[in-house]
């Protein structure tokens, strides 16, 4: 399996303002490794430009996010 780099949102921000796009996905913060693009394929997989575009994701991934999957979204880029 390929090795994904874990970011904080204060990265992802500052990634932004270098002006760096976003590759990379969401997944809930007690999922199984094996469950981000096998089994249950739980991860979510985007691109995005901006920070504001962003956050709108992330936001709405953690509004749906039930409660066995964690807690808050983890983030992880390509």
């Amino acid at each position: 399996m390929a090795k994904h780099n874990k970011l904080s949102i204060s990265q992802v921000k500052a990634a932004f303002k270098r002006g760096t796009p976003f590759n990379g996905f969401l997944v809930g913060n007690r999922v199984n490794q094996f469950h981000w693009f096998n089994g249950w394929h739980l991860a979510h997989a985007f691109k995005c430009d901006t920070y504001d575009e962003f956050v709108r994701h992330k936001n709405a991934c953690e509004y749906y996010l039930e409660r066995e999957l964690g807690t808050r979204m983890a983030i992880y880029s390509y």
